[in-house]
C-alpha cells in the first residue's frame, strides 16, 4: 500500500477530508454518551420493583355519600367492608388497603435517620394493612412481616419494613434489621422488623425509586381510600369489571375506579421510554448521516480521480489495488475522525456530569464497541463507490480531460 499518493490526495481535498473527520469524530462522541444515557434509563426500567407487578389490581373508591365522611367508624367499617367483598370473588389470592400506589408517580414521603445519627434522609413509605407483604409479593431478605400486635400501636411506634437499599442507607454496615429510626425531635421511633430484597416507591424514576418503607396502619386518604389486590394471572382482566361491579352492586353510592398496577407503571415510565427511543433515533440518524457522508466523499473522489485510477489500471494496477487503496483511505479518514472523537466522547462526558444530574458515567467498553462499529459503518459504506472505481477501464487514461 502506497501511503504517499493516499495523503497527497487527502491533502489536495483538506475540506472534505476535515468535514468528514470531524464528523465521524462528533458521531462517536455523541452516539457513546447517547448508549451510556440509554443504558442508565434501560437500568432504572428494568429494575426490580419487588411486587408482584402483572397480578396486582389496584381501586380507588371516592364515596358521595355524606354519611362517609360525618362518621370515621362508619368510614373504617366501610373500607373493611370492602376489602371482605372483594376477597370473595374468584381468583382473589389477596387484597389490602393502602395510603398510595406503588411506581404510580405520586405518594407520601417523610424525613427520618438512624438513632443517634444527625442527617435525615427522605423515607417514601405506605402505610399498608394486614397481609400487605404476601399480597404484594414481597420478597424479604431478612426480619418478618407485620404481625396482630404491630397494628394496636400507636403511630409515633409503629414498626417499619424497609428496601435493602433504603435500610444501608440508615446503617451502611448492613446492621439494620432491629435497629431504630427516628424523625429529627426523635419523639417518633421505628423499629426495623424486616428488610425487603427490593421496594420500589412510588416515584420510581426518581433518585429515591428504590428507597421505600411500609408502615401497618389502617390506611385512609380522607375523601378517598385505594386497595391493591392479587389476583390469579389468568384472572387478572377479567377481575378489572368485576370487581367495580361487585362494589357498586354492595354499596352505590360511590365512584369506583380499577386499573392493573401493569398499566400504571407502564404510564409512569412513558416519558422515560420517550427519551429512551428517542436517543435511539438521535443514534440511528447521527450514523446514517455519517454513513451517506462517507458514500459522497468516496463517490466525489473516484468521480475527480477517474483519470488516475485509469491510469493506474494501464499500469497493471488490478482491481483489487484500486479497492483496497480507497478502502484504506477511507479508513485513514475514519481512524483519524475516532481517535478525535475518543478525547471529545470525554469532554462531552463530562460536561454532562458537570452540568446535568442526569448523566451517566461513560465506559470505556462502550468506546470499544463504538469505534468498531463505525469502522464497520465506514468501510461499509465506502464499498460501493470503491467497487465502481474498480471497473474504470485504463482507456479512459487516454481519454479523460
Amino acid at each position: 500500500m502506497h501511503l504517499g499518493p493516499i495523503f497527497r490526495s487527502l491533502l489536495h481535498n483538506k475540506t472534505r477530508f476535515v468535514l468528514i473527520t470531524l464528523e465521524v469524530a462528533l458521531t462517536l462522541a455523541i452516539c457513546v454518551n447517547c448508549v451510556a444515557l440509554i443504558g442508565d434509563l434501560r437500568d432504572t426500567i428494568e429494575a426490580p420493583s419487588g411486587y408482584a407487578e402483572e397480578e396486582l389490581v389496584v381501586v380507588t373508591v371516592r364515596p358521595f355519600e355524606a354519611d362517609y365522611f360525618n362518621d370515621d367508624e362508619l368510614a373504617k367499617v366501610t373500607r373493611i367492608e370492602d376489602r371482605r367483598v372483594i376477597s370473595e370473588l374468584d381468583g382473589v389470592d389477596g387484597v389490602i388497603g393502602i395510603t398510595s400506589i406503588p411506581l404510580s408517580g405520586g405518594g407520601s414521603s417523610t424525613g427520618r435517620r438512624a438513632l443517634g445519627a444527625e442527617v435525615n434522609h427522605g423515607m417514601p413509605y405506605f402505610v399498608v394493612s394486614e397481609d400487605a407483604i404476601e399480597t404484594l409479593g414481597i420478597e424479604l431478605a431478612s426480619g418478618r412481616s407485620f404481625n396482630d400486635e404491630d397494628f394496636d400501636r400507636d403511630w409515633d411506634n409503629m414498626p417499619v419494613i424497609l428496601s435493602q437499599e433504603l435500610a444501608d442507607v440508615y446503617y451502611p454496615d448492613g446492621d439494620a434489621l432491629g435497629k431504630m429510626i427516628t424523625d429529627g425531635s426523635e419523639e417518633t421511633q421505628n423499629q426495623i422488623v424486616g428488610i425487603a430484597s427490593h421496594l420500589s416507591s412510588a416515584w420510581p424514576t426518581s433518585d429515591w425509586g428504590r428507597f421505600a418503607a411500609l408502615i401497618p396502619g389502617d390506611p385512609d386518604s380522607g375523601d378517598f381510600y385505594r386497595m391493591m389486590v392479587r389476583a390469579e394471572t389468568d384472572r387478572r382482566d377479567a377481575l378489572v369489571a368485576g370487581i367495580e361491579e361487585a362494589l357498586i352492586a354492595h354499596d352505590p353510592g360511590r365512584i369506583v375506579e380499577v386499573e392493573t398496577l401493569a398499566d400504571i407503571r407502564d404510564d409512569t415510565f412513558y416519558s422515560t421510554m420517550e427519551r429512551k427511543n428517542t436517543l435511539v433515533g438521535v443514534i440511528l440518524l447521527l450514523v446514517l448521516v455519517t454513513a451517506v457522508g462517507i458514500v459522497g466523499l468516496t463517490a466525489f473522489s473516484i468521480t475527480q480521480r477517474t483519470r488516475e485510477i485509469g491510469t493506474r489500471r494501464a499500469l497493471g494496477a488490478s482491481r483489487e489495488a484500486v479497492l483496497r487503496h480507497f478502502l484504506f483511505e477511507n479508513w485513514l479518514v475514519t481512524t483519524i475522525g475516532l481517535a478525535i472523537g475518543i478525547g471529545l466522547a470525554y469532554g462531552l462526558n463530562w460536561a454532562l456530569f458537570t452540568l446535568s444530574n442526569d448523566a451517566a458515567r461513560l465506559q470505556p467498553i462502550m468506546l470499544i464497541v463504538g469505534v468498531i462499529a463505525l469502522w464497520l459503518t465506514g468501510l461499509g459504506a465506502a464499498l460501493g463507490p470503491a467497487l465502481r472505481g474498480t471497473r474504470v477501464p485504463p482507456v479512459v487514461a487516454t481519454r479523460a480531460t
